[in-house]
């Protein structure tokens, strides 16, 4: 599996996680990238995807009010 592959999986579940469940912390946007409010979250995630073996996870700042935080990847 690529990581584009396993990229796509994790987006797709994520867009089907209950905003309940994700504790209103993070969202998908219609560019697959993993929005969050906090530039801690987003950190965590990348961390975490790093570690799953992705070789190249970004974060940025975005100009969304309410979710400051991209993750995305090459």
């Amino acid at each position: 599996m690529t990581q584009q592959e396993f990229w796509e999986i994790i987006v797709n579940s994520l867009r089907q996680t209950p905003i309940e469940q994700s504790n209103h912390r993070f969202e998908v946007n219609y560019d697959d990238e993993i929005m969050c409010r906090t530039e801690e979250d987003a950190n965590c995630i990348a961390d975490f995807l790093e570690s799953m073996g992705f070789d190249v996870v970004h974060t940025s700042e975005s100009d969304d009010e309410e979710f400051k935080w991209l993750i995305y990847i090459d």
